[in-house]
């Protein structure tokens, strides 16, 4: 950016009028995101940063004030500004992470569910090979047992669910 432009720019944001009643609306809209902030950190200082934990957050706001734009506010609300560009950092992360972490317990709880329903299709099969070859209830549930690592109660409770004998 030439130094012209950069020029009417600052100009143009100290010409601005700034009721300070609304000063934290003005803030979270100058500097409410981080990505914001970095552009104009690059933009003031010729600079291509591309991720604000260099320190451009701190450096943004240094040289907003040493080229005069906005220097009254950012001195009294320098920690205030930071904050909040931090914060809302955090949130985006945390926000990434339960987005992920939701994603993962929604794949695990899909696995699971896969798994159950192929364990029942192969049990439904098992039961319907065996009443085929005319094996008696008491035999099928001791194989269910046996084959499929269950108890008596669920080798029961699927012998009721898929005999067509019942």
């Amino acid at each position: 950016m030439n130094r012209n432009r950069r020029r009417s720019i600052s100009r143009a944001l100290r010409k601005k009028q700034v009721n300070r009643n609304y000063k934290d609306s003005l803030f979270r809209m100058i500097f409410g995101n981080r990505k914001a902030a970095l552009k104009l950190y690059n933009a003031i200082n010729h600079s291509n940063y591309q991720n604000p934990e260099e320190g451009a957050v701190d450096r943004a706001v240094e040289e907003c004030i040493a080229e005069g734009i906005l220097a009254d506010f950012l001195k009294k609300e320098r920690g205030e500004v930071k904050d909040v560009i931090l914060t809302e950092h955090n949130a985006e992360r945390h926000i990434k992470n339960e987005k992920k972490l939701s994603y993962e317990e929604g794949v695990e709880k899909g696995i699971e569910k896969g798994i159950e329903k192929g364990l029942e299709r192969g049990i439904r099969a098992f039961i319907t090979e065996k009443e085929e070859e005319e094996a008696g209830k008491t035999i099928i549930i001791e194989k269910l047992q046996k084959h499929f690592m269950l108890d008596r109660e669920k080798a029961e409770y699927y012998y009721e669910k898929f005999s067509k004998k019942m």
